[in-house]
C-alpha cells in the first residue's frame, strides 16, 4: 500500500461505525469524506513540515445506498504528489464502508472486494 510504484498503492478498505445513520445526502457525504481525508493528509504533511494541499471530492449518488465518489488530493504519503482515488461506499443502517484504489487494476479490485468482506459491518450482511 505505501509502495508509489506498486499495482496496489493507496489501495485499502474501510469501515466508519457511525453512532447515527450514515449520510444518504451528497453533500453531507461529500463533507465527511473530505473532513476525512483532508485530516489525513494534514496530520501526514505535520510530520514532515509541509502544508497540504487541497482536498476535492466529487460524489456519483445512488439511491440504494451504493454510491461512487473521486477524491483528488495531494499526497503527502510522497510529499505532495496529486494523486486520485476511487471509491465505492457502501451505505448500511450505521457504517459506511468504502473500498479505496487509485489503480484500474482488476486483480487489485479484486482484492480489495475480497477484503472489504471481512469487516465487521459487510460481514454482519
Amino acid at each position: 500500500m505505501f509502495d508509489e510504484n506498486a499495482d496496489d498503492y493507496f489501495s485499502y478498505v474501510f469501515e466508519l461505525a457511525l453512532d447515527e445513520t450514515p449520510p444518504s445526502d451528497p453533500a453531507e457525504l461529500r463533507a465527511l469524506l473530505h473532513d476525512y481525508y483532508a485530516g489525513l493528509m494534514q496530520a501526514v504533511a505535520k510530520d514532515s513540515g509541509r502544508t497540504p494541499g487541497t482536498v476535492v471530492v466529487h460524489i456519483d449518488p445512488t439511491d440504494d445506498g451504493h454510491d461512487l465518489a473521486e477524491i483528488e488530493m495531494t499526497d503527502e504519503f510522497t510529499g505532495g504528489a496529486p494523486i486520485s482515488v476511487a471509491l465505492e461506499l457502501e451505505r448500511t443502517d450505521t457504517c459506511i464502508i468504502a473500498v479505496v484504489t487509485p489503480s484500474r487494476d482488476d486483480g487489485v479490485r479484486a482484492a480489495l472486494q475480497r477484503a472489504r468482506t471481512c469487516l465487521p459491518c459487510a460481514a454482519a450482511r
